[in-house]
């Protein structure tokens, strides 16, 4: 009796064992953020201006909080008649992006999908549409956040940092140029580290800086309001995020408050 005692002992520790270790490796242990349900001002656009860090090669940005879990990010050079839409979905288990549908816009609004991203039911992929090429791609941590979309899920997510005041790591996951053509693919992680207080744009803001291999160690410093109702309030960045870029800079210009009917005319006008 006491060696089936011992015995089984031994398989419960070992499957334990084999519990925790498979937790460690698991990309869900996502650390430095906790959502909170309520917290996001669901109908507000925030206004950017995106441009080179010396202001050069302007381009505008809307981010509409759609809901609680919905993303829709507007970008637009002024004058030209077409834009880009990304419709994206986070999961709060993660406080990462579960899926990105990319659309191409012309002159009359209407919509072309161009890349579609899903995770995959266990987290552990994402699959990529772009046309009619399919890719796969390993998630190796969470959070992760995307450098070509302006970081607008590091946005609603920086109102959840579980330690403002703190360091935190994020992963950077982006489209790249490989040998056979486009690839989507884990960059590495990136420290998001608090500085203290400054202010940016007339409004009282943490400063933090950002930087490491996934932002190819040319990062630089990132604004967010202070107080409850916490958003980015800007970036510079030494690393590009899109071709024909030297650097990134985002600035906030206001935040409005819109419908989704009203949300809707203004992505297909762009009139004020």
């Amino acid at each position: 009796m006491a060696l089936v005692t011992t015995l089984l002992i031994a398989v419960l520790a070992f499957a334990a064992g084999l519990q925790e270790s498979a937790e460690t490796r698991s990309p869900l242990r996502t650390e430095g953020f906790r959502y909170e349900p309520g917290r996001i001002p669901v109908g507000r656009v925030q206004r950017y201006r995106k441009s080179n860090r010396d202001g050069s090669n302007p381009s505008e940005l809307a981010l509409y909080l759609a809901s609680e879990t919905r993303l829709e990010a507007l970008k637009w050079s002024s004058g030209e008649p077409e834009a880009t839409l990304v419709l994206a979905d986070m999961d709060w288990e993660t406080c990462s992006v579960s899926t990105f549908h990319t659309y191409h816009l012309d002159e009359h609004g209407t919509r072309t999908l161009r890349a579609e991203l899903v995770t995959s039911p266990d987290r552990r992929r994402i699959d990529v549409r772009l046309g009619t090429q399919e890719l796969t791609c390993p998630v190796e941590r969470f959070p992760w956040h995307s450098y070509d979309f302006d970081f607008s899920s590091l946005n609603v997510c920086l109102r959840f940092l579980t330690e403002p005041g703190g360091e935190t790591e994020f992963a950077v996951m982006d489209f790249v140029q490989g040998q056979g053509g486009p690839e989507f693919v884990p960059r590495g992680g990136v420290a998001l580290s608090y500085v203290g207080v400054e202010e940016r744009a007339g409004l009282d803001c943490r400063l933090y800086t950002l930087d490491g291999p996934g932002l190819e160690d040319r990062g630089g410093s990132l604004w967010a309001s202070k107080g409850d109702d916490v958003f980015l309030v800007g970036f510079e960045i030494d690393l590009p995020d899109e071709p024909g870029m030297s650097s990134g800079k985002l600035e906030w210009l206001r935040n409005e408050t819109k419908a989704a009917g009203e949300w809707e005319s203004f992505v297909r006008e762009r009139k004020e």
